[in-house]
């Protein structure tokens, strides 16, 4: 069970089957995503997802299609 501290919102945007691309802050630079690095484990919604991919605005997560539903 993740017993983290939540520490920003963002907003979930599917890419494809697979991915979802999670914006923390879409108008600049997150501060959370200085702290990222690849193969992190991030709660989102309660679900522990592995980091593939960052970006100054967020990053993007590879999910089931079960998670997604």
């Amino acid at each position: 069970m993740f017993t983290g501290l939540i520490q920003t919102l963002g907003t979930l945007k599917p890419l494809g089957e697979h991915q979802l691309q999670i914006l923390v802050d879409p108008s600049g630079r997150s501060v959370i995503c200085d702290d990222l690095t690849l193969g992190d484990s991030v709660a989102v919604d309660g679900v522990c997802l592995t980091v593939e991919q960052i970006f100054p605005q967020g990053f993007i997560v590879d999910v089931s299609p079960e998670t997604l539903r």
